[in-house]
């Protein structure tokens, strides 16, 4: 394993002393057969540090390289922290991976996209949609989406999905001869 570009964090925020935080942004794993595979992370791109901590760990990208050098597929991953006011003056922070990206030789295979919707502090509905980038003479590209509808029982805390409707865009491509 080879690591580049490490970093830590000590401090105390608001009186409290914050544990340490140590990450690294990219490694690299080195197989016996000379594949390669590199992982990015995000490491500091808020100026809060607070929301970078709930980020930690978040893939950014990972990039397989076989022992010819070819490329064999990188994943792209953006992420975001969501900011929820549990309180007045109390935050609290929840990463969101909002977005892949598949690649395979340079082209995109797939993209799957996520959206996470509140109700004050709850989580009342979540989006997914995935595309699927495939195309040839007969088959378009392919899209299906979700959508699940939650509801928040306060006496248990416990969230049930109350609804959920999947659909599916399947255009076909018409041949003329």
């Amino acid at each position: 394993m080879n690591t580049k570009i490490g970093f830590s964090f000590s401090a105390f925020l608001n009186g409290k002393k914050e544990t340490d935080y140590f990450g690294f942004s990219e490694f690299t794993i080195h197989e016996a057969y000379g594949e390669r595979t590199t992982h990015k992370y995000h490491t500091t791109p808020y100026a809060d540090f607070l929301m970078n901590r709930a980020l930690a760990g978040a893939e950014k990208e990972t990039r397989i390289t076989g022992n010819d050098n070819n490329d064999y597929g990188v994943v792209q991953t953006t992420s975001e922290v969501l900011q929820i006011q549990n309180a007045p003056g109390v935050t609290s922070y929840l990463p969101h991976t909002n977005k892949i990206e598949k690649f395979l030789g340079g082209a995109r295979t797939t993209t799957q996209s996520s959206d996470i919707g509140f109700s004050g502090t709850k989580i009342s509905r979540k989006t997914d949609i995935v595309t699927d980038h495939f195309s040839d003479a007969v088959h378009g590209v392919m899209t299906t989406t979700s959508v699940t509808d939650f509801e928040t029982d306060d006496t248990t805390n416990q969230r049930r999905a109350t609804r959920q409707q999947t659909s599916q865009v399947v255009p076909t491509k018409l041949r003329l001869f």
